[in-house]
């Protein structure tokens, strides 16, 4: 462990420290015994919970218990606060089901609708929100749902839908949920149930908000990731039709899109036998009026391309590496050396009377290096170069 980590460490020890004494004060302040708390080894949080029962004037002896972790005791205490014995479902329930039994209770539902162990918390809170909503809850609370599923029905029926064509246990819940907003769009995507992903679907009713027409391209095999690329090309106006295949996955077409939109010549890339990384280092390229055909080779990994692409960006030969035999790595180093040849040395512009001063130092067979420097006038120059003149006896 660092010297930072253990002084963080340190420090939040203390910060704990600190707020476990509060604790304990307050625990006295309000009548119980410091030593006996010490002595049964609550936690913070536990002492937390016992602070707060006794501020809301419950009988904290039914749950000070060590051996209850704080979340219990939180829930038995909450049950306290509303007349609801929660330790009486503590037999056949979680305590995160016990929390939603409590909540129907105090609010006013009839909880038996769903107190079955058999149902998971999140499923239990997805019936209880609709009984409280005044929902008809028997549309999804079969335990064939999931609560995600569960849930999407909720919403629906809470927006009075007809959720009737997508109550069904047998469709995922993205799938429903495109269903669900659909319906609350006016748009019926129901006849697609079945041959449709949830992406798929998505893009059909964004497509029919945006007044266009996808289901053309769904019938022709088009998937969601591809149709996204269509319906962005068709409302900025770029004719991607000519380059459309099935065949392409959506990050390919996007890539013949982007380059389309920047007016290159995407033909040179536009092929199933580029994946979408290696169409962007050639799209990149073409867009930086690169001579790409060093790397056209589909052979060449999207890295390798890349080291190239950065060469020609650099104005060197890449010819020496341009070679599939290369690793990405060998690549890199031979590029990286011949950026390096290609560096000139920065000419530094001298005045005629600096310049003047150091033609006299030489000749005076002083060491020049000591005055060689564009930003001393030609007068301190001329002091330095006498001064060293001196020093020769000259």
């Amino acid at each position: 462990m660092s010297v930072e980590a253990v002084e963080i460490r340190s420090f939040l020890d203390e910060i704990n420290k600190d707020e476990y004494e509060a604790s304990l004060k307050e625990c006295e302040e309000l009548g119980l015994e410091r030593v006996e708390l010490e002595n049964k080894g609550y936690d913070i949080q536990q002492l937390k919970e016992i602070i707060n029962g006794l501020k809301a004037g419950v009988d904290v002896s039914v749950y000070s218990d060590p051996s209850y972790a704080w979340f219990e005791m939180e829930e038995i205490r909450l049950g306290l606060e509303n007349n609801v014995d929660v330790l009486s479902y503590r037999d056949r329930f979680d305590w995160s089901q016990i929390k939603e039994i409590r909540l129907g209770i105090v609010n006013g539902v009839d909880v038996s609708v769903y107190s079955d162990n058999t149902y998971f918390a999140a499923q239990m809170q997805e019936i209880r929100l609709g009984l409280e909503d005044g929902l008809d809850v028997s549309l999804y609370s079969s335990g064939e749902f999931d609560w995600f599923q569960m849930r999407e029905i909720r919403l629906g029926l809470s927006a009075g839908l007809d959720v009737s064509g997508y109550a069904k246990p047998e469709l995922s819940s993205n799938v429903m949920k495109q269903l669900r907003m659909g319906l609350e769009d006016d748009i019926d995507l129901t006849p697609y149930i079945g041959t449709c992903s949830a992406g798929t679907l998505s893009e059909l009713r964004e497509g029919f908000l945006e007044g266009i027409d996808l289901a053309p391209y769904v019938a022709k095999g088009y998937e969601g990731d591809q149709l996204g690329v269509i319906r962005n090309c068709s409302r900025s106006g770029v004719d991607i039709e000519p380059y459309l295949d099935p065949g392409y996955y959506g990050q390919q077409l996007d890539e013949i899109r982007k380059g389309l939109e920047h007016g290159i010549d995407v033909s040179l890339f536009a092929s199933e036998r580029y994946n979408w990384f290696q169409m962007r280092e050639i799209r990149i390229g073409l867009e930086e009026r690169l001579d790409v055909s060093s790397y056209l080779d589909p052979g060449f990994r999207h890295q390798q391309m890349k080291e190239i692409r950065e060469g020609l960006e650099a104005d060197i030969d890449v010819s020496e590496y341009a070679s599939q035999k290369y690793s990405v790595a060998e690549m890199a180093r031979v590029k990286e050396r011949l950026i390096k040849d290609s560096e000139t040395p920065t000419v530094v512009d001298y005045t005629p009377e600096q310049t003047n001063e150091i033609i006299l130092g030489i000749e005076a067979g002083v060491d020049t290096s000591r005055y060689d420097d564009p930003s001393l006038t030609a007068e301190e120059m001329r002091e330095i170069r006498l001064s060293l003149e001196k020093e020769l006896g000259k």
